[in-house]
């Protein structure tokens, strides 16, 4: 089986649309990197070392009211049900 992407597909624009939505308000330099490994102190350095060298995902800044603001306005533009919690 073989998916493919056709942009020009207005559910599969939908689709992208609904995910990045959920991420409104989130800082585009929130996976900024440290610079300086010597500035973060000797019993942190351990657990933020893949941070200085880029090897772990992105820093998610927004909280879980947040994200669930942005849920339910995705899901009422779709005509969807709206939770009152994130589960």
């Amino acid at each position: 089986m073989e998916f493919k992407f056709d942009p020009n597909q207005g559910f599969q624009r939908d689709a992208i649309s609904a995910v990045v939505d959920l991420f409104t308000g989130q800082p585009r330099d929130a996976g900024a990197l440290l610079t300086k490994l010597e500035e973060i102190e000797p019993e942190h350095r351990s657990r933020l070392f893949a941070s200085e060298i880029g090897a772990v995902g992105n820093n998610l800044v927004l909280d879980e009211p947040a994200i669930l603001q942005n849920l339910q306005r995705v899901q009422d533009r779709n005509g969807l049900p709206i939770p009152d919690l994130l589960t």
